[in-house]
């Protein structure tokens, strides 16, 4: 899909009070590289693995013909304050996603994120329901959603163990990159909802 339907002239998707989503564009990449990766210490310390994951999460954003579209979520300022995704927007069931800066959570950014990311699904791909994947602790997003109408459909692996997983392929047990505990067995994990706007 052409995603430049998405977007105004300036490259904005959408407004409200407080917040807006615009493209990412050169004006955001670093912001978005820095903060998309920043809680991934573990992968930061082999600098040629920290290159090449770099390297591949701008290779995904920087697409015009693509079946997801990333946002910066700027403040009133422009600043980036966080980011937004719509995936899968070929399909008969979007998913949406978000993440804030945590100076910048429970403020209203979140919601008002929420409401236009389901207001562009609504407009352009003409569709009233959506998959959201929430962290399995992330409770400020399980609060912001229960406002909605969701309902659960199911779990999987954490991005962070879904990358580690890519980067140990094919490597000796003793040479894999160990995931620290709190993502181990039983820890944390990615909650399935589907939202009924």
């Amino acid at each position: 899909m052409n995603i430049s339907v998405f977007f105004n002239k300036d490259g904005t998707l959408g407004q409200g009070e407080r917040t807006a989503l615009k493209r990412i564009d050169d004006k955001y990449k670093q912001a978005y590289l820095e903060y998309r990766t920043h809680d991934w210490d573990i992968l930061k310390k082999d600098i040629k693995i920290w290159e090449f994951i770099q390297d591949d999460l701008w290779s995904y954003v920087d697409v015009q013909d693509s079946n997801v579209l990333y946002l910066a979520i700027v403040d009133n300022k422009g600043s980036f304050i966080g980011y937004a995704t719509i995936d899968h927007l070929d399909s008969d069931l979007p998913s949406i996603g978000l993440e804030l800066k945590r100076e910048y959570r429970r403020q209203g950014h979140g919601k008002e994120t929420v409401d236009l990311l389901l207001e562009a699904c609504s407009r352009v791909l003409n569709k009233d329901e959506v998959i959201v994947r929430i962290n399995s602790d992330n409770n400020a997003s399980l609060a912001l959603f229960s406002q909605y109408n969701i309902k659960e459909i199911g779990r999987e692996d954490s991005e962070y163990i879904q990358a580690l997983d890519f980067l140990n392929k094919g490597k000796l047990e003793s040479e894999k990159i160990a995931a620290p505990k709190e993502y181990s067995e039983n820890g944390r994990y990615i909650k399935r909802f589907l939202l009924r706007a």
